[in-house]
């Protein structure tokens, strides 16, 4: 079926002729000044890609320049504006002159901070525009094949300047377009910069020093050289879980198990008994990797039921499971569903059952336990109740009950909206149950909600914006 002559496609469009097109595009450029921008730069190119380029660098310079308050409402134009300058340096550009690609994605970066200062951006709609153009940066830069010297002056600069997270991960973007001899350069300058930085002599945290031994741990993970990456944390770094995991994960891959565990035991979280949850899961993980590469898996293997059997931990149980006679894994499972179907904790049950997932599990326990299943947890209940809907309407009804009991129960005036959402949700289940035994049919629970609430006024008012004010018959 041919388009209608007035849809807008590529081909009716030239039908209408360059002349008319012209007038149409010249007519909106004044209008809007994202389409005036892309209209200059498609014309600075028939000059050649210098010009684009310096059309580009005007741009950014301006943008630089400026000292004014980015209002909210300005923020998607200015996100506009700052693509277009990106995809032009990227698509049009970089093919061409991956020189002058380079030098302008170094100045487009450098506006980060500018554009961070000057607006408020809470949706981080803005700080996502920088992300793509510093992946770009290592791919662009290999193909430029600048002076090595130069690229690490760059590389150090940009490091220093990394106040808003835009250069994150740098050096290891940037790396094989350094080479060695830009590596060790800007080894050299990171080094000095260290030699001669102030020490504090309260040991609170120092940004800027941490910012350069990050550097120069990045530098060592993409040489591969563990003990470097070891000897720039401190003794009483080394002991704390997270930074124990990392420096055990590193000496894993490297094929060094039995130093991997006595870097562990330094840093076991039990020894820091007041940051042991934070920082316990990275450790445990890499813990149990240990076990398993120093021929101590058996030991694992009773660690991971544990966690398991102490809270429905899925992650363990799967990594248990993957380790076991492939004709044991089903019985296994078998039994440990059965075990979760009796977890003294309802609602952390149902949770483990929505993410393995076993969802006529789920709807097991909502049918049998449903008098323990905590309503006001909503975010996981709601979850699951989604996921129950379609085959186990009456389960997911139940669940919904739970959390409206809650709300009206505790007389959350902000979750109201929620609490008649989710009736409107058992009403659309209502005629895929054909059975409510043992428990109270829809009509009937409607009719308990009106009597047991009535004075809640605001759920009632949001029933009537729903249309869900009725009598029942």
């Amino acid at each position: 079926m041919m388009p209608s002559s007035k849809t807008i496609t590529a081909d009716n469009l030239i039908a209408l002729g360059a002349d008319r097109l012209a007038a149409i595009l010249y007519s909106l450029s004044q209008e809007d000044a994202h389409i005036k921008q892309r209209l200059r730069l498609a014309l600075a190119e028939q000059a050649g890609i210098e010009t684009v380029a310096n059309e580009v660098k005007k741009r950014l310079a301006s943008l630089k320049r400026s000292q004014a308050a980015i209002a909210c409402e300005k923020i998607h134009a200015l996100k506009q504006d700052l693509y277009l300058q990106y995809e032009t340096i990227v698509e049009r550009i970089a093919p061409k002159r991956p020189d002058l690609a380079l030098e302008l994605l170094w100045l487009f970066m450098g506006l980060a901070p500018s554009i961070y200062e000057r607006s408020y951006d809470r949706n981080n709609d803005l700080s996502m525009v920088f992300h793509q153009p510093r992946e770009d940066l290592g791919g662009i830069a290999q193909r430029a094949n600048p002076e090595p010297m130069a690229l690490a002056n760059q590389t150090f600069t940009a490091i220093k300047a990394n106040d808003y997270g835009q250069y994150e991960g740098l050096v290891e973007i940037l790396f094989p377009a350094l080479g060695q001899q830009g590596v060790a350069h800007l080894k050299a300058k990171i080094n000095a910069a260290l030699a001669i930085h102030p020490k504090r002599q309260d040991n609170r945290f120092d940004y800027q020093e941490r910012v350069l031994v990050r550097a120069l741990q990045d530098l060592a993970d993409q040489e591969k050289d563990v003990d470097a990456y070891i000897a720039l944390t401190t003794a009483a770094e080394q002991r704390m879980p997270h930074v124990a995991a990392q420096i055990a994960h590193r000496l894993l891959n490297a094929g060094r198990g039995e130093e991997a565990m006595t870097a562990l035991l330094e840093g076991h979280p039990q020894l820091h008994a007041n940051r042991y949850h934070a920082s316990s899961h990275e450790w445990d993980k890499v813990y149990l990797e240990t076990l398993d590469a120093t021929n101590r898996t058996e030991e694992a293997q009773t660690i991971r039921l544990e966690k398991f059997d102490q809270h429905l931990n899925s992650e363990a149980l799967r990594a248990y499971l993957k380790r076991l006679p492939a004709f044991d894994q089903a019985a296994v499972e078998e039994k440990a569903l059965a075990y979760a179907l009796q977890f003294p904790n309802a609602v952390v049950a149902l949770n483990f059952f929505s993410s393995w997932p076993s969802l006529s599990y789920a709807a097991q326990l909502t049918l049998t336990r449903t008098s323990e299943i905590d309503g006001d947890a909503c975010y996981s209940l709601d979850e699951t109740a989604q996921q129950l809907a379609g085959s186990y309407p009456l389960a997911a009804t139940l669940l919904r009950r739970a959390m409206i009991e809650a709300i009206l129960r505790s007389a959350k005036s902000k979750r109201y909206r929620h609490a008649v959402r989710h009736l409107a949700e058992c009403q659309s289940l209502d005629n895929l149950i054909s059975c409510y035994e043992p428990y109270v049919s829809h009509q009937t629970f409607v009719a308990t909600l009106r009597t047991a609430h009535s004075r809640k006024s605001g759920f009632w008012a949001h029933m009537k914006e729903f249309g869900m004010d009725q009598p029942i018959a």
